[in-house]
């Protein structure tokens, strides 16, 4: 991808044991790295989406 984008895998299972994963594009910005999730997903109509901050 280049020095300031990258992606990352997550894997995990259910309660039931069923095994999920998801693909996180991360993108480096100044001294840390930031992800981006569930940007191809929009929010159903009439939901607001949710708020983030810096920690």
């Amino acid at each position: 991808m280049g020095p300031d984008v990258a992606s990352a895998k997550l894997t995990a299972e259910d309660g039931a044991g069923v095994p999920m994963h998801e693909t996180f594009t991360v993108l480096r910005a100044g001294d840390g790295w930031h992800v981006i999730a569930f940007a191809d997903r929009p929010a159903p109509p009439g939901k607001q989406p949710a708020s983030t901050s810096h920690l």
